[in-house]
């Protein structure tokens, strides 16, 4: 349920709601969720990255991401994460390690 207003709330824009229905979903699911219910933990994680990125939070966005990446069960979940990583990397206005990020990213493709 939180994850669906999550995701009503991104949709609309309003940001700093979605963070907080995606920290209940998150709580909701508990610490293991990556185990137990991957894709609603990856959905709550990659959403969770996205929506810190477009806030300006750049310690959770690295947190999130470095997250998914450590928990990631395929290649097309670690290229979302690199995705979202870059992006924060451009937006910070550091091209030399977003262009590290996506040599990473070339490897595991």
């Amino acid at each position: 349920m939180n994850l669906r207003a999550a995701r009503a709330a991104k949709a609309s824009n309003a940001w700093d709601a979605a963070l907080h229905h995606l920290a209940i979903a998150r709580e909701l699911v508990g610490d293991d969720a990556h185990e137990r219910d991957y894709e609603r933990w990856l959905a709550i994680a990659r959403m969770t990255a996205e929506t810190s990125y477009v806030l300006g939070d750049e310690e959770r966005t690295r947190t999130e991401v470095a997250e998914i990446l450590a928990h990631a069960r395929t290649v097309e979940d670690r290229a979302a994460a690199y995705r979202v990583r870059l992006l924060a990397l451009l937006a910070r206005g550091e091209p030399e390690k977003a262009i590290v990020a996506a040599k990473e990213l070339a490897r595991i493709l």
